[in-house]
């Protein structure tokens, strides 16, 4: 898989939906799962019920989209939350397309309508969130090269907060909680202008190190990135009324690319010092260069790698093995899936939770079934 062309892509965006008590016009439509999937034209038989999550009674889960359903008496000031991960959105993309004429920006502009046009018939939406990333295949991004203009003072700058990280792991282990281990010695550099706390944030990444420590021991994955020689991301992260005011510009204009490339522009450039008043320096020839080559492509299609069982066996297999056979061999089988048992009752994730909906077995009943009872004279035998 070789990616030649830069791309401007949607990779985050979450929204809540409840009736508006303050509106005059009476909702024709019941909130529940069923109206949800209508609104996303997803199959609701297709969703996996993993139960409660946070403050919502329910969670669904399908490929990385998530239909939060709260408590019946925070109906009316909760409502439901809809969250779309980066990989839920390249799923949405994948799944909604209804023909090869049908572009990304066509299935966001089609969604975000429906929104806004819920809101004429009393229901009131809010979006907390909503990311478009920039992703630099070109090279014209150097993460060395923008640290150092923040360094320098070659930033013409609206954010007030710019923070500096000197390795990717550090950075991922605050923001998505990536363990240590996913290092494997891959470093990077993370740039970050703004605070999530505000409208607004911006942040540079080494995407192409983050990648490789997420698929360490995945070779195909690691093949295909190997065919990648330089991924730098932007990335925007836009808050609340910041956030519906770019939904409500992805509806209304003509060229979202365009629009978004010139509001980039008016709020963060690096920048020649060859004025006293920075807002008047010129930019700099790479950084004109990156946003020129963005300006001329349309909302493009992210790649979509879905979660399967197939995906979790081949990681657990090629990174845990040896863990599972050391750990067998000290304790025993028995006391290891006792353990094992005890352990995932309470850190079960929401995922592994969809990974085995369906599965005709549990580990409880295998524990007690004449399986380990042939078993155990030859696992024994293995460790002599």
């Amino acid at each position: 898989m070789m990616i030649a062309v830069n791309r401007l892509t949607v990779d985050w965006f979450s929204f809540s939906v409840r009736y508006d008590d303050k509106s005059s016009v009476i909702p024709d439509k019941a909130l529940n799962l069923e109206f949800f999937c209508d609104l996303l034209e997803l199959p609701k038989e297709e969703f996996v019920d993993v139960g409660r999550v946070s403050f919502y009674r329910e969670c669904h889960k399908l490929e990385g989209i998530s239909i939060n359903v709260p408590f019946e008496e925070k109906e009316g000031s909760q409502g439901y939350f809809i969250v779309m991960s980066g990989q839920g959105c390249r799923y949405y993309e994948q799944a909604c397309r209804k023909d090869l004429y049908t572009s990304a920006a066509d299935v966001w502009r089609k969604l975000f309508s429906r929104l806004r046009t819920l809101t004429k018939h009393g229901f009131a939406v809010n979006i907390p969130r909503f990311d478009v990333a920039m992703d630099d295949f070109s090279g014209l991004l150097q993460m060395e090269r923008l640290v150092e203009c923040v360094r320098n003072g070659e930033v013409c700058s609206r954010f007030d907060k710019k923070r500096v990280l000197d390795d990717i792991e550090t950075y991922y282990k605050e923001k998505v909680r990536i363990q240590q281990s996913y290092s494997h010695g891959l470093t990077g550099m993370t740039l970050t202008f703004g605070a999530r706390t505000s409208r607004s944030m911006c942040r540079f990444y080494d995407k192409l190190a983050e990648q490789r420590m997420k698929s360490f021991g995945n070779e195909m994955r690691m093949k295909e990135l190997g065919e990648i020689s330089h991924w730098v991301r932007m990335e925007f992260e836009f808050h609340k009324v910041n956030a519906i005011a770019m939904v409500n510009e992805f509806i209304d204009s003509e060229d979202f690319t365009s629009f978004f490339v010139d509001y980039v522009n008016g709020i963060l450039r690096f920048i020649d010092r060859d004025d006293c008043n920075v807002s008047r320096c010129t930019p700099k020839q790479w950084w004109t260069q990156f946003l020129g080559t963005v300006r001329r492509l349309t909302l493009s299609l992210g790649e979509w790698r879905p979660v399967t069982r197939e995906r979790h066996l081949d990681y657990v297999y090629k990174n845990l093995s040896g863990s599972i056979y050391t750990a067998i061999n000290i304790d025993g089988l028995d006391s290891f899936l006792e353990h094992i048992i005890q352990r995932a009752s309470e850190h079960l994730k929401s995922k592994h939770r969809a990974l085995c909906r369906g599965l005709e077995f549990n580990l409880k009943n295998l524990c007690s079934a004449d399986l380990w009872d042939y078993l155990r004279p030859h696992y024994k035998e293995a460790f002599v």
